[in-house]
């Protein structure tokens, strides 16, 4: 299988979950407008897009090691929302501090929804094939060692959506993720 790129329908993301910190009130009050503002804001900047590709024990036979035995496949993926968020955080950064941490908080919900969506699309790709794709897991988390991401990177051609990984395994842009997802015969 080749190498698949994958662009999101993005809505504009939920704040519930950021708000609920601000009780109702006269806090909520006034950070709610920011956190909105911010929300629909942050939609001109946002280019998702991911790549993603299924492999085998034959493909990378020591990310195995780290599967149940049931494992028959893998997806690996990576997602990004983009250089052009970056450079708007790096100008937040520079002249509105408390911006740039709601622009952080909204961006980090966004690719959360992001990569849910693409989990789910592979959910039903692999349940075509009567599989089940299982959780989705990022390298750094859990059991789940941060070295990991060299392998990804080595397996995924990711310059083909403008994301690269750093000698400290960092992705740029930024706001990108990396994806481990075990699959099952049903």
């Amino acid at each position: 299988m080749t190498a698949q790129i994958y662009v999101p329908q993005l809505i504009q993301p939920s704040l519930d979950g950021l708000l609920k910190r601000y009780p109702e009130g006269r806090r909520r009050q006034r950070m709610e407008p920011f956190y909105r503002n911010t929300a629909a804001e942050i939609m001109r900047f946002v280019q998702p897009i991911s790549l993603y590709d299924e492999l085998f024990a034959h493909d990378a036979p020591h990310l195995f090691a780290w599967t149940a035995p049931t494992t028959v496949s893998f997806y690996l993926a990576v997602c990004t929302l983009g250089a052009e968020l970056d450079t708007e955080m790096q100008r937040l950064v520079e002249n509105d501090m408390a911006g740039a941490a709601i622009l952080s908080e909204v961006a980090l919900t966004l690719i959360t929804a992001f990569t849910r969506d693409l989990h789910g699309a592979i959910r039903q790709q692999s349940a075509q094939q009567n599989q089940k794709a299982g959780p989705a897991y990022r390298p750094g988390l859990g059991r789940w060692p941060l070295e990991l991401q060299r392998t990804i990177f080595s397996l995924l051609p990711t310059e083909q959506i403008g994301v690269q990984l750093t000698e400290e395994l960092l992705m740029l842009p930024a706001f990108s993720t990396s994806l481990i997802i075990p699959v099952r015969n049903l």
